[in-house]
Order: structure tokens, then C-alpha cells, then sequence
């Protein structure tokens, strides 16, 4: 029998930013059937993350392809100088948005398309 600890402790704990919609509901649903991936909290937007991510533990952090440009790059910039050792991944439209994504400072950025193949290898995938 597997301790009910140990199996929380092998969970990636996940916080996703995304505004309300369908978006955040197929997004939610990626992250239900991934393996190794609890979803800590979920949260409508930039300013509602700076609020809350100072305050509760997480591996890593997933921007939606819902959220506006400038609001993810501002999140990241952010994210950076305080809470740096959360690992960002970004979902977005287009190869385009997600080089500018990588140029913010995202540890890795897909397309929306791609997330639930790529979603579970970047939790299975150690930091270098």
C-alpha cells in the first residue's frame, strides 16, 4: 500500500493563471487526466497571482493562452524576482507568442494545441 504522503510528495503542485471561459475549462481538464500534476489553485489573472503565490507552495506555474500578451509578460517578470524557483510554463497561440514567451523568461512555452502531450513532459522533465 502506497503512504498517502509519499504519493502527494510525487505530484507536481500546479497554479494555473487563466481568465474564466472555455479556455480554463478545457485547460483544467488537460491537467485532471496528466499524470504526476495536482492543481493547487487556479487564479483569473496577473494581479490575483502576485496576491496568492507568495503565500502557498508550488512546483510550477502554467499562464493560459487565454491571458493578454502584456499581462503575461509583466506575470513573468514578476514571477522571476519572487518567486524564482517555480518553473513557468506559458500556453499560447502561436510559435511567435511562444518565442516571446521564452524571451520573458518562461522555462518553456507551447502552443495550446501541443498542451496535453507537452504539459506532462515538462513535469516529467527535471530542472538542468
Amino acid at each position: 500500500m502506497v503512504d498517502e504522503a509519499m504519493t502527494q510528495t510525487m505530484h507536481a503542485r500546479l497554479c494555473l493563471v487563466s481568465t474564466p471561459g472555455l479556455i480554463r475549462d478545457a485547460t483544467c481538464a488537460t491537467i485532471a487526466m496528466t499524470p504526476n500534476v495536482r492543481l493547487a489553485a487556479v487564479v483569473s489573472g496577473a494581479l490575483s497571482a502576485t496576491q496568492l503565490l507568495p503565500h502557498i507552495q508550488l512546483d510550477l506555474i502554467l499562464l493560459d493562452a487565454n491571458l493578454p500578451e502584456e499581462e503575461v509578460a509583466a506575470l513573468l517578470t514578476w514571477l522571476a524576482d519572487h518567486v524564482p524557483a517555480v518553473r513557468k510554463l506559458v500556453a499560447r497561440t502561436t510559435t511567435a507568442e511562444c518565442d516571446q514567451a521564452l524571451a520573458f523568461g518562461a522555462d518553456a512555452a507551447v502552443r495550446r494545441d501541443e498542451l496535453p502531450t507537452k504539459l506532462a513532459l515538462f513535469i516529467a522533465d527535471p530542472l538542468p
